[in-house]
């Protein structure tokens, strides 16, 4: 399994993070572990539903490169899995400047052209 779906730490501080940077190892900084946070659900969208995903460049934040954009969020209550991400999420497009977060059981995404911030948010009443 690679390393971004399983780990990334927010072990140090900004000055440790870009001297690890600088050497070409991992940042491990707060903002590198929210990156590879959004990351992950970008690799795991794009892999499981088809959808098209422009990433943005990375940009130095005190010395430590990091790609925070799109931002995509996929609740547990959304999908657990890759498998369910690809049933209910279908193709689309998502621009490098968008942001997306999806929460709630229920939705089904198909074709979404995003360029933008979008929240969808389910709530179930009983």
């Amino acid at each position: 399994m690679q390393r971004w779906l399983t780990f990334s730490p927010a072990k140090n501080d900004p000055g440790a993070g870009a001297d690890s940077a600088a050497k070409g190892s991992p940042p491990g900084s707060p903002s590198s572990a929210e990156a590879d946070f959004y990351s992950a659900y970008l690799s795991i969208l794009g892999a499981a539903s088809g959808a098209s995903i422009e990433r943005a460049e990375p940009v130095s934040k005190l010395g430590i490169p990091v790609t925070l954009m799109p931002a995509i969020v996929l609740e547990p209550s959304f999908a657990l899995t890759s498998e369910e991400v690809g049933e209910k999420f279908k193709g689309g497009k998502i621009s490098s400047r968008s942001t997306l977060v999806v929460e709630g059981a229920g939705v089904e995404i198909e074709d979404l052209e995003l360029d933008g911030a979008l929240v969808i948010k389910v709530t179930n009443q009983n």
